[in-house]
């Protein structure tokens, strides 16, 4: 796998993934910690993500927990970002939809 990563089988972690045809991707970056699902136990395969839910997702790839950020979620992740330069270029955030281009943008700056 690219990056080095370790893949994760494709048993359903979530009560609605086993529909999705991504579930080892979406297996995978849990168990890294990258990604989430809801307080449900769902993972919602089809709900937009939010700036903040994309800025989480970025700076939890970049290594960071919840346990090393100092505030509360989004708070946390949204500051590290912005202090990593994450957001350099676009300097949206909030439960908006993300629209693509400006994900783009933030995975630049990550990387």
């Amino acid at each position: 796998m690219t990056l080095g990563l370790a893949t994760v089988g494709t048993n359903a972690a979530f009560t609605d993934e086993s529909s999705i045809s991504h579930l080892q991707a979406v297996n995978t970056l849990t168990s890294l910690g990258v990604i989430d699902g809801m307080p449900d136990g769902s993972f919602q395969p089809e709900k937009e993500v939010s700036y903040n839910e994309a800025l989480t997702m970025i700076v939890a790839a970049l290594g960071y927990t919840a346990e090393s950020l100092p505030g509360t979620w989004p708070g946390n992740f949204v500051n590290k970002a912005q202090s990593l330069g994450v957001m350099d270029i676009c300097r949206t955030t909030g439960t908006a939809g993300a629209p693509r281009q400006d994900i783009a943008c933030f995975l630049y700056k990550a990387l």
